[in-house]
């Protein structure tokens, strides 16, 4: 496991580097408003179209007031996150790795969308041999909606480690879902067919239709 997931950590950071991440990254901000609807000066007051109401079923846009509310909650899970992440590198510089593996299993849970400082926590756990707490940590910040496909794709493989390619793939095809544009879900998702085949089961179909959906 821990080369399977050292190969995911150098392919994952290495990308990160080139893009120019920086830590702490700040996340992208809240998809804004639609435009405004263009006034009609040329119409006579009653003629003007009444405000536009959302359609049944459609979802409800935000208010600029739960737009800002989010961003106050973002930032504020960014801090308590960041604060995790500084007290576990104290904790690594005086050799207490235990208490440094708590800080930062508390540092990625909190804002998982920080991708940069979830893959070197990632990659402490790695290193420090404590496979459970880096599969309770892959479990729970998956269940966050932001979570990146990155992290998915990690959780891919730590079910293909315990044996279990149905979950990876559910895990594999969450990645895929986040960013497909990004080869990692395409990855993982093979290699758990390709479990499945090694157990007996024909899978040589659904491994070329998973690379034709890559390079589309």
């Amino acid at each position: 496991m821990i080369n399977m997931f050292r190969n995911l950590i150098m392919i994952f950071t290495g990308g990160l580097l080139l893009a120019g991440c920086s830590l702490p990254a700040d996340p992208p901000a809240e998809q804004t408003l639609g435009l405004a609807l263009a006034g009609t000066t040329h119409q006579p007051v009653a003629n003007l179209d009444p405000p536009t109401t959302s359609k049944p079923g459609e979802p409800k846009k935000p208010t600029p007031e739960e737009l800002e509310a989010a961003e106050d909650a973002k930032m504020e899970r960014r801090i308590r996150s960041m604060a995790h992440y500084a007290a576990g590198v104290a904790h690594r510089e005086r050799g207490e790795h235990k208490e440094a593996a708590e800080e930062f299993f508390q540092a990625a849970l909190i804002d998982p969308t920080n991708e940069k400082v979830v893959m070197e926590v990632v990659q402490f756990l790695v290193v420090s041999r404590q496979k459970e707490k880096l599969f309770q940590l892959l479990i729970k910040a998956t269940k966050d909606p932001a979570a990146p496909a990155n992290i998915h794709a990690l959780l891919a493989a730590a079910y293909l480690e315990r044996k279990k390619p149905e979950l990876a793939k559910v895990a594999a095809e969450n990645a895929i879902r986040k960013a497909p544009k990004l080869i990692v879900g395409y990855k993982s998702l093979i290699q758990a067919y390709r479990q499945e085949a090694k157990n007996g089961a024909n899978r040589t179909g659904q491994m070329r239709k998973t690379l034709e959906r890559a390079m589309t």
